[in-house]
């Protein structure tokens, strides 16, 4: 009995666990979680290190592209969240039947362009506000699409993100956390809008 005793405290008791939350900074039991790199185990009473231990760390989702404009580093898994360069140059005249909506503050349209769309939304004066209607959650799914706007936030109909476009087009409800894309645009004397990113 005492050499099973002995043998089980020369034995290291090796305290391995998973991350509880994906995009923390803290460690969890000697585990990096936000970088994937191993820290290092916690034995009794020594401290050993590994060479890799991603299968012990959640999965960091984000988009893992390069090439993209939303590339996160340190994610791990991706997510199908990455957002494409989509070049943007539109001109259109506020002046046609076609834009009279615009003409009210607190209004907003539809136009083609932009990876999904373009939206415009009327602030007060001059001010105005344009987004792609692309949603910033997994916006690589075709039913990805703003399809309403009431009261200057903008709905998806693919998920139940909702965004604030009388802002600065910021994640009101879940699954999106980023905002919508904008796009600059300037207004000339003729009442000509130039949207262009």
């Amino acid at each position: 009995m005492k050499k099973l005793i002995y043998l089980l405290l020369l034995t290291p008791i090796i305290y391995l666990s998973s991350c509880s939350k994906s995009n923390s900074t803290e460690d969890y039991a000697g585990y990096n979680c936000v970088d994937g790199s191993c820290l290092g185990v916690f034995t009794n009473p020594q401290y050993l290190s590994l060479n890799s231990c991603d299968s012990l760390c959640a999965s960091i989702f984000g988009c893992t592209d390069p090439l993209a404009t939303n590339f996160n580093p340190l994610a791990n898994t991706d997510d199908s969240s990455c957002i494409y360069p989509f070049y943007v140059n539109v001109y259109i005249d506020l002046n046609l039947p076609e834009y009279s909506d615009l003409q009210i503050s607190g209004s907003s349209i539809f136009i083609e362009g932009g990876v999904e769309g373009i939206i415009i939304y009327h602030g007060i004066g001059n001010d105005y506000k344009v987004y792609d209607r692309n949603c910033s959650y997994e916006p690589s799914l075709s039913c990805s699409v703003i399809d309403s706007v009431n009261s200057g936030i903008a709905f998806c109909g693919c998920c139940t993100s909702a965004f604030l476009i009388s802002n600065t087009g910021e994640a009101l409800n879940a699954p999106a956390l980023l905002p919508l894309k904008t796009y600059n645009w300037s207004l000339n004397g003729s009442n000509v809008m130039h949207i262009y990113n």
